[in-house]
């Protein structure tokens, strides 16, 4: 007899009779949640095709910078890209993709991005359905123009954006019974690789 994991913080309970020559009886079962899960083997296969580059100005604002010196000086424009986001998003038909997680946002890592032998992107993602958004401008970055003496200048910034989409398929152990199942989904990507200021 082989049970489908119980992902269920409460446990399952069941019976099962049996009848032998003429006599009855009866195994009564508690299946509780597996201690802990891990990820034993994993599978990713980018999709043929999925894989595509573009400049867009999407997320990115425009600031008006006054400079109402005599002296050429340097001016913060970080704020030009506050809004673009870095886009993971993890979807799957399976009922229990999800649910073996011990912890919400298990951090996974799914494969780096490489462009002619150059890594340009290679970080852990959060393994959660649906979409998981993260800025493109981490704590401590820091983007400046120079901006000449008494000068008003208008800047704004343009993207490069890097989309693909990847299907899946983990093998998971529970770490308590030993016993191994497949999850599979897709998992799609969109990933600013780098940034341009434009002064206008």
């Amino acid at each position: 007899m082989s049970l489908k994991e119980n992902f269920n913080r409460i446990p399952r309970k069941f019976s099962i009779g049996i009848v032998a020559d003429g006599n009855q009886d009866e195994l009564s079962f508690t299946q509780n949640r597996g201690e802990t899960y891990e990820i034993i083997k994993k599978e990713i296969i980018e999709v043929p095709g999925s894989r595509k580059e573009y400049k867009s100005n999407e997320g990115c604002g425009i600031i008006q910078l006054n400079n109402h010196t005599s002296r050429a000086k340097n001016m913060e424009t970080t704020s030009i890209f506050k809004d673009v986001k870095y886009i993971s998003e993890f979807t799957s038909t399976d009922q229990d993709a999800f649910s073996w997680m011990n912890t919400p946002d298990s951090l996974i890592f799914m494969g780096e991005i490489l462009k002619d032998g150059v890594t340009y992107w290679s970080k852990q993602v959060p393994y959660k359905e649906g979409r998981y958004l993260e800025s493109y401008m981490n704590d401590g970055s820091k983007q400046e123009v120079l901006v000449e003496p008494y000068t008003t200048i208008h800047v704004s910034g343009e993207i490069s954006y890097l989309t693909r989409e990847c299907i899946y398929t983990f093998t998971i152990k529970n770490k308590s019974s030993g016993h191994e199942f497949d999850i599979s989904g897709v998992w799609k990507q969109k990933v600013p690789l780098s940034s341009i200021t434009k002064i206008f």
